[in-house]
């Protein structure tokens, strides 16, 4: 069962808003801590090969894809958007820069 706080820890990391972590907002106040999300996998560049993806961005984005556009949650009506679907089109513009596009 996921939270609505939890759902953009889980896709942005410390890179999440405080304003949307909730009670998840005191885990970054070192500035040293960084974790990434799924957003940032997604868009995790090769250190072998210039101008492509890790190989792992290709299992994330699949991860990704599943959560915002395949998941239904139990008891959601037909066409309803998931919390996934939710918070990821709610972003602030700026965090989409995370996916390499």
């Amino acid at each position: 069962e996921f939270y609505d706080d939890d759902i953009p820890l889980l896709l942005l990391g410390s890179a999440a808003p405080a304003a949307l972590l909730g009670d998840h907002a005191d885990l970054f106040e070192d500035e040293t801590a960084q974790m990434p999300g799924l957003v940032q996998a997604c868009g995790t560049p090769s250190v072998e090969h210039d101008h492509m993806l890790k190989r792992s961005a290709r299992h994330a984005m699949s991860l990704l894809k599943f959560l915002v556009c395949d998941f239904v949650e139990d008891g959601a009506a037909s066409g309803e958007l998931n919390l996934f679907a939710q918070a990821f089109c709610s972003f602030p513009i700026d965090k989409y820069r995370f996916l390499s596009l």
